[in-house]
């Protein structure tokens, strides 16, 4: 996951791209501000072993509004959050940024793959 910043209409508009290795490299990306980031952030952080491959899921609500649905690719079973619009989104970020960063060295040192 990334954060980037990006100029929109004259202002600055900050990104949240998630980089997804499948069979190639995709990067999702999305206003920080959505509904699709804000829950695929809180469902994300809910993630214990990164080392499982993960199916995201977008989910259309009501006119112009798409949520994110997670799940354990291996189960199909959603990866629960509760809602909170008032999450600290940074702290979130950094933390599973440092689950995935301890999940890959762990992964580099024993040779497996892993997938995001």
């Amino acid at each position: 996951m990334k954060l980037k910043t990006t100029e929109f209409k004259g202002k600055d508009n900050v990104k949240l791209h998630i980089v997804v290795r499948a069979d190639e490299i995709y990067v999702v990306r999305t206003g920080i501000e959505t509904n699709f980031a804000k829950t695929f952030l809180l469902a994300v952080s809910q993630v214990q072993d990164f080392s499982k491959p993960l199916i995201i899921a977008a989910i259309a609500g009501k006119e112009n509004v798409v949520f994110c649905n997670l799940y354990d690719a291996e189960t199909k079973t959603r990866i629960r959050s509760e809602w909170n619009r008032d999450a600290d989104w940074l702290g979130i970020i950094d933390s599973v940024q440092t689950k995935l960063q301890t999940s890959i060295n762990s992964h580099i040192v024993s040779d497996e793959a892993i997938l995001f």
